[in-house]
């Protein structure tokens, strides 16, 4: 993120507010330090869970392993679907407080 921020070209800069750009880190950030470690929690503990119920169904009924790759590329395609409307829904809320932060801004 910062990075890209220091990379970017001074047009961007003229284009954007600074508190559009102070709300976009601020809120990631946010949400970085407030759902890291518990995501992570609940992802742990849903692989495990997942791992040991498709472990058990393999040893139970082998003929499962046939039937596991179509249902893997179905899982896959509706994430990639998630993920790109949480990221679309992420960017419209982000724009939609932005005019709070630059008016903040320019009246300090």
């Amino acid at each position: 993120m910062d990075s890209a921020v220091l990379r970017a070209k001074i047009e961007f800069f003229d284009t954007n507010p600074s508190g559009r750009i102070l709300n976009r880190f601020s809120a990631d950030v946010g949400s970085i330090d407030d759902l890291l470690s518990l995501t992570l929690f609940y992802f742990f503990v849903s692989a495990f869970l997942v791992g040991g119920s498709l472990i058990t169904a393999v040893v139970a009924i082998p003929f499962i392993l046939i039937i596991m790759p179509p249902l893997i590329w179905y899982f896959i395609r509706v994430r990639n679907m998630f993920v790109v409307t949480s990221r679309e829904l992420k960017r419209i809320e982000g724009l939609s407080r932005s005019p709070i932060y630059a008016m903040l801004n320019e009246s300090i």
